[in-house]
């Protein structure tokens, strides 16, 4: 059943796992998991930076979450607007925030998804699938805030929070299962030559 699943999960995704299981190897450690962040904020500029800022520090603060300026495996859309009165005082802030996954390191797409496609199309087919794939993204989560100015930061901690516990949460549970398949044929392999042959 494993080299089943395996035969379906992409070759370009195989050897990147593969790739830091083996430089690992000689820990006898499997490749953690680890990801990068695009911030993509728009809206008012009064406050644009300002929770670009408060963003980002709650992400630095998570260990296996790296900020980068383009393709990051994950992205955060924000769309930060003010309210104001009549009188032009800012009386209140609404934050959207859109979370995109990347498509190819999700386990339902990789061991269901990817294997019932498969066997439909024939392998040139399959691998220009897998090419258009390769970067694609789909919208993981949508929360929409509201609150008054003194409320920004607690905002932008909330929507870092929200990412933490429910999209990478389960992205590093997705990890830990594709790492543990890869990992065993890995190291089956490596024991393979040692087996003693049978008479």
């Amino acid at each position: 059943m494993k080299t089943l699943a395996l035969s379906f999960v992409p070759a370009l995704l195989v050897a990147a796992f593969m790739s830091i299981a083996i430089a690992n190897s000689q820990k006898g450690e499997p490749p953690k998991y680890s990801t990068t962040v695009k911030l993509a904020i728009s809206g008012d500029d009064e406050i644009r930076n300002e929770v670009y800022s408060y963003i980002s520090r709650e992400l630095r603060s998570l260990s296996d979450v790296q900020i980068v300026k383009d393709k990051g495996e994950w992205v955060i859309q924000v769309v930060a607007l003010q309210e104001q009165s009549k009188t032009g005082r800012t009386v209140g802030v609404a934050i959207s925030s859109v979370t995109l996954k990347p498509l190819l390191r999700d386990r339902y797409v990789l061991f269901i998804l990817l294997p019932q496609i498969r066997a439909s199309l024939s392998d040139t087919d399959y691998q220009h699938l897998l090419a258009c794939l390769l970067d694609s993204q789909y919208v993981r989560g949508h929360q929409v805030y509201s609150g008054s100015p003194e409320d920004l930061k607690t905002i932008c901690q909330k929507i870092v929070a929200n990412f933490d516990a429910n999209s990478l949460k389960e992205a590093r549970e997705d990890h830990q299962e594709i790492v543990k398949l890869l990992w065993s044929e890995e190291l089956s392999t490596q024991e393979e030559p040692n087996k003693p042959k049978a008479d």
